[in-house]
């Protein structure tokens, strides 16, 4: 007795026969399939995208909005008259950074703000600009006004007269007691009437002898 479930079918109906196999053409078989579609974005997990890129745009735009202001008032106090209401001589030292040059103004009242002088340098490309020497800095000179000054490099000028009449040990003595000039004077001295009467125009930080050598030529 036959009792195999291919001849009479599952609960004893016969199995249903499977229908002929077409091939597919070239192109069918080359086209790619359908795939599962990708799950679609809930609403809630767009509601959250766009909070977050409101966000963004919002810091964003107040970021700039504070920058904006932060220009405006910062310029503003640049330009506007400084807090020195009588003005005063200012040392550059040779090799003075801004930072330096920003803090001394400011220690000696000459500006309101150290921070403000020294980003205000550096936005007109100025850092490496200002120049060592000894400034006239007026009353009430805005930051920009001292800015300009020390970069034209137009510092302080002394003046020193040797008179007709002068001994050289009378003449080196003057030289001696200028304050505004610096180091020592000759270890030998000239001869008599070896200097010329002249007056001699220097900037704080000549030397003694630079002023004897050209007494001398």
């Amino acid at each position: 007795m036959n009792t195999n479930p291919a001849d009479n079918g599952e609960f004893g109906q016969r199995a249903a026969t499977p229908g002929p196999i077409v091939p597919k053409t070239a192109s069918e078989a080359l086209r790619p399939e359908a795939g599962t579609p990708p799950p679609k974005r809930s609403r809630a997990s767009r509601s959250q995208f766009v909070v977050f890129m409101n966000f963004v745009i919002s810091s964003v735009m107040l970021m700039v909005l504070a920058a904006g202001v932060a220009l405006y008032f910062g310029k503003q106090e640049f330009n506007e008259p400084g807090p020195s209401a009588n003005g005063d001589t200012f040392l550059v030292k040779p090799n003075s950074g801004v930072q330096e040059i920003a803090d001394q103004l400011e220690r000696r009242g000459l500006i309101s703000d150290a921070r403000i002088f020294r980003l205000g340098v550096r936005a007109f490309g100025n850092d490496s600009a200002l120049k060592a020497g000894e400034y006239e800095i007026k009353p009430q000179a805005s930051m920009h006004d001292i800015m300009e000054l020390l970069k034209s490099g137009k510092s302080v000028m002394y003046s020193l007269t040797i008179p007709e009449g002068l001994t050289v040990d009378q003449a080196l003595q003057r030289i001696a007691e200028q304050d505004a000039l610096t180091g020592d004077m000759p270890s030998t001295t000239p001869p008599e009437g070896s200097l010329a009467t002249d007056t001699l125009r220097f900037t704080r930080g000549a030397t003694r002898q630079q002023m004897v050598d050209k007494l001398l030529a």
